[in-house]
């Protein structure tokens, strides 16, 4: 087995595997020493704590946008859908073609 690299606290590996459909396992993990504490986290799991934190992310960014007084007066359901559309690497494709 090829080492590849050695981790520290907190750091994470085959993520692959949990953003992808298509993508199957690839990582192995050797503990170094005795003292180790290994989490996993099965794909579903991943993808509801991945979409909580993309919604605080969000809510949060969108509340900074509504400091600024030309958008108060748009609502919330609004917000999200301009943010959406223009800074969501999954939509961001949408509003290029919107430009074409």
């Amino acid at each position: 087995m090829e080492q590849v690299n050695i981790l520290g606290a907190g750091q994470t590996f085959g993520a692959d595997s949990l953003t992808s459909d298509d993508c199957k396992r690839n990582a192995t993990c050797v503990a170094l020493s005795k003292r180790v504490v290994v989490a996993t986290l099965t794909k579903t799991d991943y993808q509801r704590v991945y979409a909580e934190q993309e919604r605080v992310k969000t809510e949060q960014k969108i509340a900074a946008i509504n400091e600024f007084g030309l958008f108060k007066s748009v609502s919330k359901r609004k917000m999200k859908h301009y943010y959406r559309l223009f800074y969501d690497p999954k939509t961001l494709g949408c509003y290029e073609k919107l430009q074409n």
